[in-house]
């Protein structure tokens, strides 16, 4: 059988002469370094401090909007402190991941990275990244209304305390609604 080749994010921006958002682009770059690494289980040890800490580094600088670094050693320590299961429904299901013995799952920062700038401390935390199967994140990002905040809510409340700690304010779940356009 012939191999057919799937088109990518960067194939469309090439093809169609159009920008990707930097953050959408950051985003598959992750996945992809998530799925080239092999397990480490000293890096998984890292303990959680609940205290606001300094922005990260600028991957991309564009129309003065900055992307920042996502760290993957980060994500993999999310992923594995929700035990590599959807945390919308752990009873979702999925495969094992590439060079791992781990189901594969998404991250998903519910405080988007986007909005480092607008809280000035990085976003980039265990805490505010959410273990999500594929279909779950898809739901995120392109769902309809109702179910977006239905899920935004799950997610939230169940960390609220963490989240708001990293912060070093309070914030509600409309401010996090309007992130994703859905109040």
């Amino acid at each position: 059988m012939e191999d057919t080749p799937y088109l990518t994010p960067i194939f469309y921006q090439k093809f169609f002469h159009t920008q990707i958002h930097p953050e959408f682009t950051a985003d598959q770059i992750l996945l992809e370094q998530l799925s080239k690494d092999n397990d480490t289980p000293d890096e998984l040890m890292a303990n959680l401090s609940n205290k606001p800490i300094p922005k990260g580094l600028v991957s991309n600088r564009s129309c003065s909007k900055d992307t920042y670094l996502r760290d993957p050693a980060v994500s993999r320590r999310a992923l594995a402190r929700a035990g590599h299961r959807c945390e919308i429904d752990t009873s979702h299901t999925s495969f094992l991941r590439k060079n791992s013995s781990h189901l594969y799952m998404e991250p998903h920062h519910l405080i988007p990275m986007a909005k480092t700038d607008h809280f000035g401390v990085s976003l980039n935390r265990e805490q505010n990244i959410f273990s999500l199967c594929s279909n779950c994140h898809n739901q995120i990002h392109y769902g309809k209304k109702e179910d977006v905040q239905r899920l935004i809510s799950k997610l939230f409340l169940s960390r609220e305390q963490e989240i708001c700690s990293i912060l070093g304010r309070k914030i509600t779940l409309e401010e996090i609604y309007q992130f994703y356009n859905v109040l």
